[in-house]
C-alpha cells in the first residue's frame, strides 16, 4: 500500500515537473500543456485502480488467512458471482 503512494507522489512529481519544464521551453503551448495534463490524470487513474485491487486482495488474505491459493480461488469466485 505504502509503495503504490509512493509511486503515485513519483509520477505526479515527474509529470508536473515535465509539465513545468515544457511550459517554458514549448513551442505549441496548448498542445504539450494538453499532453503533461493528460498523463497527469492517467497516471492517477492507473494508480487508483492498482490501490484499490492491492487492498482488495489483502481484505481476501485476512479473510481466509492469508493463504494464497485460497485468496485466487476465493478472489475468481466472487467474479463470478458479481457478473451475474
Amino acid at each position: 500500500m505504502l509503495a503504490i503512494f509512493g509511486s503515485t507522489i513519483l509520477v505526479v512529481v515527474a509529470s508536473v515537473s515535465m509539465l513545468v519544464f515544457r511550459v517554458f521551453n514549448a513551442m505549441d503551448f496548448t498542445a504539450e500543456l494538453l499532453a503533461s495534463v493528460a498523463t497527469i490524470f492517467l497516471s492517477l487513474i492507473i494508480s487508483k485502480n492498482l490501490e484499490k485491487r492491492a487492498i482488495h486482495t489483502l481484505e481476501l488474505r485476512e479473510l481466509v488467512g492469508g493463504d494464497r491459493f485460497y485468496v485466487r480461488r476465493l478472489d475468481l469466485w466472487q467474479r463470478e458471482k458479481f457478473k451475474k
